[in-house]
């Protein structure tokens, strides 16, 4: 049901979304002149008057000289157009895409039965976060999903009115280099000019520095807040002389248009920038967010770079991705052709990376470790050599030639082990590939090299405690790469490296490589906003360290059987321990190893302690910094449990009492675990050594029940009483299931008066699911138990 203007508009109609992290909804506008209506199919010329002065400094309020005091504040939101007036025609071609991106109808043809297409953001038409999306090219792929586009999304359009259009193919999607799709979708041109949604035409050069430009989109929020009624708006601003290369995260986005228009948000990404005869000459791509504490250049914060400046986050700016020149990318057909001549897209096609190396690393010192080179592997099914260089990004110009290196054979892999600089700084490492004599047809353009970036940076000290704000993406690194240093011993003797890698992963998780390498990937979403403290990144961290040092009880799948299978070769040098046992191992070992000293910072939890904190830390620990520690821990349980954003929230004052059969070897409900972590700090027993507790040949034992493996354990841990480890998710002194009787596939059974699906098996147990009285039990034709008619 369409919802009335004023009405919140959160859920979407039509088919599921294609998959998106909000990158640029993490984006915003903002302008500073009261809109006023456009002639038919243009932009009304703008009242904005400004001078562009370079920017300076690390993180600079605007990229522009001061203005002159509107004689008005500006507009906190950008204008809601009406779909009623005829003068707004052209801004049907404006689509919703999936709730949470813009994108518009293009005109590639003046072919009337050629396939319509929108034209939109990268990171809206694929997950940004996956490796192609950083360093490759996609042409004429499948769509990731189904993604759905919304015409006549305007306020006062009636419902019946809106079109619904749907993608079938990706003609063009990247990141690299520029952040841009082309999606083809059901409806022919000619279908979608017949209900009234004429293509937006394509602008062969951008607009002249103050020329008037408006950028359309379906923002959800804007500098302000959110909007309480989401649909078609537009904001008016000038074209500005500055052209700007910009690094976002991964990203390195060349010759971005930069704008301060206000207004636009989360939702707009993907939107059209027009120029005053109505031509698409640009796409919505980044916006530089007003939050504190900054964080230039990582993720949802974009800087400028080049010029000779430092890199340099610009509060309020938004950054527009130059489309001009597409138009020569479609035959008369209408159909997509990166290599036409004329068209400046990148056509792809040469080497990719086997992976994403860590975006911040430590400056090298001496022999370089793995986490100060740049890590960077090849590969290619056509190009034999590569050519490379690096330099600082405010000097190096990748686009040049010179400097470059001699061809490389692409099987070489030096660029793995190569060192980052030994000074601190945002570093290029720039690529080109490709076959025959250099700079020949069959080589990479210069105009579309392969840029990877990484910020080398010296790790310091971040102070936690009570009152501490968010973490950056920076201090995140810091606080991970301090706490694997309070376990290089640990690593080393069990024969392998303990290493940090930032920004290659969503979520926080711990690689356990063949060759012992135990990598940390610190996920972007580690860092969120107001919620995550320097305690509860080391927290975090500690965790990750659990699942490679914290042992029994371990992890039951796949990745582990093939970790057991390798130990007997020398390969891994683990097993993954449990959710629930990496929480413990957090905060009985890994936290009191970093924090013990910090006394001063550990006393100031006894002014905020809770009563039933201190009763339960002061029964266990009778020292007061003992105590004082304790308290801390606590606290970085509950503020765990508050960064789960969980309903309800976590309180130590509430355990869960309930009791598991069989020990759950996945994440554990919320409020189990942070009973977890607070019976870590409970426990008085620690770690006796080096040596990962209960991790015993013969190894196939870690993925059963076995008792020899739990008591080889026993030692290390609080196995009753305060400090023990909860039922809820933990259960002691477990036998091997009895599953006699119990087929592999299962088996029907009565229980309480109706079926139920009864399985049974080493790593689970015995276990019973009833089905309801319309779907009893029955065996399938393969015979599995299982709940249906």
């Amino acid at each position: 049901m369409r919802t009335r203007p004023g009405t919140r508009n959160y859920g979407h109609r039509g088919t599921a979304a294609a998959s998106l992290v909000s990158l640029a909804a993490l984006t915003l506008f903002a302008c500073f002149e009261v809109p006023v209506q456009p002639p038919p199919g243009g932009v009304a010329p703008s009242a904005s008057t400004r001078e562009d002065p370079p920017p300076t400094g690390e993180v600079s309020s605007t990229t522009t000289g001061e203005p002159d005091p509107p004689d008005e504040p500006p507009p906190a939101e950008a204008e809601l157009v009406s779909g009623a007036d005829p003068e707004n025609a052209y801004l049907r071609a404006v689509a919703s895409m999936n709730g949470n991106c813009t994108g518009a109808f293009i005109k590639t043809s003046d072919d009337a039965s050629a396939p319509a297409h929108v034209l939109t953001a990268g990171q809206c038409a694929r997950h940004p976060f996956e490796l192609s999306m950083y360093f490759d090219v996609s042409v004429d792929q499948e769509p990731e999903g189904t993604p759905g586009f919304y015409f006549y999304e305007f306020h006062d359009t009636a419902a019946e009115s809106l079109v619904q259009a749907l993608g079938v193919r990706n003609a063009y999607v990247t990141m690299k280099g520029a952040d841009l799709a082309l999606i083809e979708l059901d409806r022919t041109i000619g279908e979608l000019q017949a209900i009234g949604i004429e293509p937006l035409p394509l602008a062969d050069a951008a607009p002249a520095a103050g020329e008037p430009v408006e950028l359309a989109g379906v923002p959800v929020e804007h500098d302000g807040g959110e909007y309480q009624d989401r649909y078609v708006r537009r904001a008016r601003c000038k074209e500005r002389a500055l052209r700007a290369d910009v690094v976002e995260h991964y990203w390195y986005w060349r010759d971005m248009h930069v704008y301060d228009c206000r207004g636009m948000g989360p939702g707009a990404s993907g939107g059209p920038a027009l120029d005053q005869q109505g031509r698409v000459f640009g796409v919505f791509s980044a916006h530089f967010k007003t939050v504190e504490p900054q964080d230039p250049c990582y993720l949802g914060y974009p800087c400028e770079v080049g010029g000779g400046e430092p890199p340099r986050g610009v509060e309020g700016a938004s950054y527009i991705v130059d489309a001009t020149g597409i138009a020569a990318c479609f035959d008369a057909g209408g159909r997509l052709d990166p290599t036409n001549a004329g068209c400046q897209l990148d056509p792809g096609g040469h080497a990719s990376l086997t992976g994403i190396p860590s975006l911040i690393a430590r400056p090298a010192r001496g022999a370089p470790s793995e986490q100060s080179a740049w890590g960077v592997r090849l590969s290619s099914t056509s190009d034999t050599h590569y050519r490379y260089k690096v330099g600082p990004v405010e000097s190096v110009d990748c686009r040049s030639a010179e400097g470059y290196s001699a061809p490389i054979g692409i099987e070489d892999d030096r660029l793995a082990s190569l060192p980052v600089p030994a000074q601190e700084g945002l570093y290029a490492l720039c690529i080109l590939a490709g076959s025959g004599g250099v700079g020949g047809a069959t080589w990479q353009s210069t105009e579309h090299p392969t840029v990877v970036v990484k910020k080398v940076h010296e790790v310091a000290a971040v102070e936690g405690g009570a009152g501490a704000t968010t973490i950056t993406s920076e201090q995140g690194f810091d606080i991970a790469s301090r706490a694997v240093d309070a376990y290089r011993d640990h690593a080393s003797d069990n024969e392998a490296r303990l290493v940090v890698s930032y920004g290659t992963a969503l979520s926080p998780r711990l690689e356990i490589a063949a060759d012992r390498t135990w990598r940390i990937h610190l996920g972007v979403e580690l860092r969120r906003q107001g919620l995550t403290p320097p305690d509860v990144a080391a927290f975090v961290a500690c965790h990750e360290i659990g699942h490679a040092l914290g042992g029994f009880p371990f992890k039951h799948s796949g990745q582990q059987v093939q970790q057991v299978q390798g130990l007997e070769m020398g390969q891994f040098g683990t097993v993954s321990s449990a959710e629930g046992q990496a929480d413990y191992f957090a905060s009985k070992e890994c936290l009191p190893r970093l924090w013990s000293a910090e006394r001063e910072v550990n006393a100031r939890f006894r002014e905020t302690v809770t009563g039933y904190v201190k009763t339960r830390c002061d029964a266990a620990w009778s020292d007061v910094d003992a105590q004082n520690l304790c308290y801390r821990l606590a606290a970085v349980a509950e503020a765990f449990g508050r960064w789960t954003e969980r309903i309800p929230v976590p309180d130590l004052s509430t355990p869960d009492t309930s009791e598991e059969a069989v020990t759950n070897y996945h994440n554990p409900p919320p409020q189990c675990r942070v009973d977890t972590i607070f019976q870590g700090a409970l426990c008085q027993t620690k770690f006796r050594g080096t040596a990962i507790p209960g991790l015993i040949p013969p190894y196939e034992q870690a993925l059963t029940f076995s008792p020899e493996v739990e008591a080889a354990a026993a030692p290390d841990s609080c196995t009753e009483g305060p400090g023990a480890r909860p039922r809820c998710w933990f259960a002691p002194d477990v036998a091997a299931p009895d599953c006699t009787g119990i087929p592999e596939l299962g088996t029907c059974e009565e229980v309480d008066g109706q079926t139920a699906v009864v399985l049974c098996d080493s790593m689970n147990g015995l276990q019973k699911f009833p089905c309801l009285p319309t779907g009893p039990c029955r065996i399938d034709e393969e015979g599995w138990a299982v709940c249906g008619n």
